[in-house]
């Protein structure tokens, strides 16, 4: 006796070999863009690498220049830069940062402009109340 049962059709998988050609350029790109960003990592994280690269240059430029600078005054220099290019300090204050700091703080004008509304309405009522 025969089954009645069907099997189920094959499923068709998700990811094919045969892309079209802008799917391919899309995923190259994406692949270009990762190795440039890892590139980027890498250099980042080579501190000293980048350090001598830039003591090089700089010593070469100053003496394209004519300038007459010592390799310790490049060092100095460098060490300064590096040394202060993550570094934060507030703005000093003004009357541009007060305002800045008021639109930051927007939030709260509401709540307080009702809650002075209602502090004056309870006076208001309690002022037609006693007389």
């Amino acid at each position: 006796m025969a089954s009645s049962f069907q099997s189920a059709p094959e499923p068709t998988p998700l990811i094919t070999s045969d892309l079209r050609l802008d799917e391919m350029t899309r995923i190259l790109d994406v692949a270009s863009e990762l190795h440039s960003r890892q590139q980027q990592v890498e250099q980042q994280l080579r501190l000293n690498d980048v350090k001598q690269d830039l003591r090089e240059r700089l010593l070469a430029g100053a003496k394209a220049a004519g300038e007459a600078v010592t390799p310790q005054q490049i060092d100095a220099a460098i060490e300064q830069y590096f040394g202060d290019l993550h570094a934060y300090e507030d703005p000093p204050n003004s009357f541009s940062m007060f305002l800045a700091n008021t639109y930051v703080r927007l939030g709260l004008w509401p709540f307080a402009a009702l809650a002075i509304a209602l502090a004056a309405a309870a006076t208001w009522c309690l002022y037609l109340l006693v007389t």
